[in-house]
């Protein structure tokens, strides 16, 4: 019965295990962190997002810029005319054909400042896709080195817990043959079920770090890949007053942000140009004529010119017009016309909006000049605590490494012991669960250094500044 009994509860210990194991998915060959940055590139949406952000940017900074050229059009017409009794007045017919021109040569700074203003936009939005490219890099680092330890983690886990299970199997079959007392039994199959369910805790940290991945590529679904085996180490020690030099200069929210004070300061320009005087312009060039329908049509020089002053007055807007207009003469008409024309109005109370419009474009300067400020602030604070955090990991990766050794050697003198038959199945089990530990710990941290590194280089705005080779 004894004999039974322990061999139901080895089977009962080892059957999910060995399932587990047996369904863990196989990968492909090793994918680089590159070729993740690569392949997310392609998929992750917000980096196309900012992309068409960024042409539509450049789209506004084009149509800024023609306007501040003149707009020249071509234009020809033809009228008939037919009329019901053809004794009195034949029918008629009149053509016109020439260019015209109109533009605004003054409008009080507002032409030039809206094409600084749709200039500056458009470097602020090429910032902005440069900080969600960071982003999108820092991410991708976080969760592939993430994947890397709990790949790693779990072969480390699994190993071990084979191993013990080998130390259990022997320490049952002494206990059915009363070699082994009971205690020593139950001590080992602890041993077992703790390498077990850190294995299991391995397994799931793995597959969330698989789904952790495909969402930082923007997949769908987890891919089918291996990372990274060995995490890669070398000690960098970055100088913090360099660093914060690098961000003051090279972090694209911050420069982002001075564009979009620059966007505000001209939008205060934008504003104000209406309390300025106006000039705009208006010409047409070409020839015309007019016939009665058996007549031939006969073209001369047809041309006009408009011009347009307006003032804002105390919230009122003066204007005053004045025209030349030479044309061929019209049917009825003799001779040439040659006329000039002259006119003031005067628009009582349209230009109120224009304080509301001056006093928000005031207030959204003074705004974009404090988030600036306070970016500056949050922008030391991040490199400071990058900084920090990977001088912590990299204490962290010095304190495994003494840790992983100490662990090593003890694992070294146990099974030297039990060569000899100086130690039995749970010293060996305990110094295996140990040693798993250490490894683990070890993979870690360097996986936590990594990433410590991608976020320093994410605080300075310089992508891969400050790697491993």
């Amino acid at each position: 019965m004894k004999k039974e009994h322990a061999f139901l509860v080895a089977y009962c210990i080892l059957l999910p295990f060995g399932r587990a194991l047996a369904s863990t998915e196989t990968v492909k060959d090793v994918t680089s962190l590159e070729d993740c940055r690569k392949i997310g590139s392609e998929n992750f949406e917000p980096l196309k997002l900012a992309d068409e952000e960024v042409e539509l940017a450049r789209l506004k900074r084009q149509e800024a810029y023609r306007a501040l050229f003149p707009v020249l059009g071509v234009k020809a017409e033809e009228t008939t005319g037919k009329t019901q009794d053809a004794t009195v007045s034949p029918d008629f017919k009149e053509r016109l054909y020439g260019a015209s021109l109109s533009h605004n040569l003054y409008e009080g700074g507002k032409i030039r400042s809206t094409y600084k203003q749709a200039e500056a936009g458009y470097m602020a939005a090429e910032k902005s896709r440069e900080k969600t490219w960071q982003d999108f890099l820092y991410s991708v680092s976080e969760a592939y080195w993430k994947l890397a330890a709990a790949q790693n983690n779990l072969a480390i886990r699994q190993s071990v817990r084979d191993a013990i299970k080998n130390d259990l199997k022997i320490i049952t079959e002494q206990y059915v043959l009363d070699l082994a007392v009971k205690q020593q039994f139950l001590a080992v199959k602890a041993q077992f079920l703790q390498a077990s369910s850190q294995a299991n805790q391995a397994q799931v940290t793995y597959s969330k770090a698989r789904w952790n991945l495909a969402k930082a590529l923007g997949l769908p679904k987890p891919p089918t890949l291996e990372v990274a085996r060995e995490i890669p180490f070398k000690k960098l020690e970055p100088d913090l007053e360099e660093c914060l030099r690098l961000a003051a200069g090279h972090r694209p929210d911050l420069v982002m942000q001075e564009h979009l004070v620059e966007m505000s300061e001209r939008g205060r320009i934008i504003a104000g140009s209406a309390r300025l005087p106006k000039l705009n312009l208006n010409a047409f060039y070409g020839r015309s004529a007019a016939a009665y329908e058996r007549d031939s049509l006969n073209y001369r020089d047809d041309w006009q010119v408009n011009a347009r002053v307006s003032q804002s007055i105390f919230g009122n807007s003066l204007g005053v017009t004045g025209s030349k207009i030479n044309t061929s003469p019209k049917l009825g008409q003799s001779t040439r016309t040659d006329t000039e024309t002259k006119g003031v109005n005067l628009n009582i109370l349209d230009g109120m909006k224009d304080r509301t419009e001056i006093k928000q474009a005031d207030l959204s300067y003074r705004q974009a000049m404090v988030k600036r400020n306070d970016l500056r602030k949050d922008v030391a604070i991040d490199v400071e605590d990058a900084y920090y955090s990977l001088n912590q990991s990299l204490l962290q990766v010095e304190f495994s490494e003494e840790d992983l050794k100490l662990a090593e050697e003890e694992l070294k003198v146990a099974e030297s012991k039990g060569k000899y038959g100086l130690s039995g199945a749970l010293e060996m089990a305990q110094a295996r669960n140990r040693f798993a530990q250490s490894k683990t710990a070890r993979v870690e941290a360097l996986s936590a250094y990594c990433i410590a590194l991608a976020a320093l280089n994410r605080a300075v705005g310089i992508t891969d500044k400050f790697k491993i080779e």
